[in-house]
């Protein structure tokens, strides 16, 4: 396991719960590798759990625009979900939150990529 992320699989939905609450760009760079590796035709559908994440680098928010695009070239779905504050903040600032799908609950999400 990373500690830079946990993996909990239901049905054809992953979830990924950020176990970070700051990321250097070095750690960034281990993280994207892990993430692009995970994405099959099989598991396309992603959630981003985000509950602990109090900074995000910009080249983290780079990272899950790539991300998206490649889930969405395998005809997948990516949403997050429990954003804190200052993440959602960042979201609303960089216009992120108007390209990607944000639910308040792991539930939420879960039940949009249903």
């Amino acid at each position: 396991m990373s500690h830079y992320y946990k993996i909990t699989k239901t049905d054809s939905i992953t979830i990924i719960t950020l176990l970070f609450s700051e990321l250097s760009i070095e750690e960034a760079e281990h993280f994207k590798d892990d993430l692009y590796g995970i994405i099959s035709d099989t598991h396309n559908k992603f959630v981003i759990n985000m509950n602990k994440c109090i900074f995000m680098p910009s080249v983290v928010l780079g990272i899950f625009v790539k991300f998206n695009t490649k889930v969405t070239e395998q005809n997948g779905l990516m949403v997050f979900c429990c954003l804190t504050e200052q993440v959602k903040t960042l979201f609303e600032i960089t216009r992120l939150d108007k390209i990607f799908k944000i639910y308040t609950t792991e539930m939420e999400a879960l039940a949009a990529l249903k």
